[in-house]
């Protein structure tokens, strides 16, 4: 995986929520280091065999189903058994991550200092 900084100097970007709830919106930062404020998690957590696991969030469109919205993943960091517990109908301050995409898309953080209760 590559990381991508534009014009930011490394600085984690402050971006709105709803940019991550389509892939148009979301394609600009794909790659980068983020911050959205205001995380609300409106799905039950996702759990595969193969140790993806993911909670979806709103991006501002409550009425998407639950495989469609963005979602929190742990692509870098152990959201599951390292990280703060995460549940449906939390609202977390902020969440900290890398944007990726596949299969939709996703915000990556890389600890647990990244997500903000």
């Amino acid at each position: 995986m590559s990381f991508r900084f534009d014009g930011t100097g490394g600085a984690v970007r402050t971006i709105p929520v709803a940019d991550l709830g389509t892939y148009k919106g979301a394609r600009q930062w794909l790659g980068m280091l983020v911050r959205v404020e205001k995380v609300r998690l409106i799905c039950s957590p996702y759990e595969s065999s193969s140790g993806r696991y993911s909670i979806g969030f709103s991006a501002g469109q409550d009425d998407v189903p639950c495989d469609e919205l963005p979602s929190v993943t742990n692509e870098l960091f152990d959201l599951k058994g390292a990280g703060p517990p995460l549940a449906q109908g939390d609202e977390l301050a902020a969440v900290t991550g890398i944007v990726t995409y596949f299969y939709g898309v996703h915000i990556a953080p890389r600890s647990a200092a990244d997500i903000e209760p």
